[in-house]
C-alpha cells in the first residue's frame, strides 16, 4: 500500500509543476475548449497559480495523512483515505475554480453544479457499498 500511496501523490504533485501558461491550451480541461472570447474573460494566470498551490497541497497531505492512517490507525484504512480524499478535494477544487472567470454564465454555473453533483454522487455511492462491504465483514 506504501508504493500506490507514494505514486498518487507523486502524480499530484507533477500535474502542479506539468501544466503551464504555455501548455495549459492543450492539458487544461474546459479550458482548452473555451472560445477565443471565453479565455478572454478568465483570468488564467491566477488560476494556474491556485491550480498548483491546490495540486501541490492535495498531494504533500495525501503522502502524510495517508502514511499517518496506514501506519497508526490500519493500512486498509490508508487505502480507503486515498479513495476518497481526492474526490472531496477536487468536489472543493471545481467550486473554488469557478472564481476566475470576469464573467458568469449560466452555462458555466450548471456545468459547475453537475460536476460537483457528480463528483459527490460518486463519493456517496461508493461510501454506500463500502458500508455494505463492512457490515458483511461483521457477519
Amino acid at each position: 500500500m506504501i508504493i500506490p500511496i507514494l505514486i498518487l501523490s507523486t502524480v499530484f504533485i507533477a500535474i502542479a509543476f506539468i501544466v503551464n501558461e504555455n501548455n495549459a491550451d492543450q492539458l487544461l480541461s474546459g479550458y482548452n475548449t473555451m472560445s477565443k472570447e471565453e479565455k478572454e474573460n478568465f483570468d488564467i494566470k491566477s488560476y494556474l497559480l491556485y491550480f498548483r498551490n491546490f495540486h501541490l497541497f492535495l498531494g504533500s497531505t495525501l503522502l502524510v495523512l495517508s502514511l499517518f492512517v496506514y501506519f497508526f490507525v490500519n493500512k486498509d484504512w490508508s487505502g480507503i483515505f486515498m479513495g476518497t480524499y481526492p474526490i472531496l478535494a477536487y468536489t472543493y477544487f471545481v467550486w473554488k475554480g469557478n472564481n476566475f472567470s470576469k464573467t458568469k454564465s449560466k452555462k458555466q454555473q450548471i456545468t459547475t453544479y453537475v460536476a460537483m453533483g457528480v463528483m459527490l454522487l460518486l463519493f456517496f455511492s461508493w461510501f454506500m457499498s463500502l458500508k455494505a462491504v463492512l457490515m458483511t465483514m461483521r457477519l
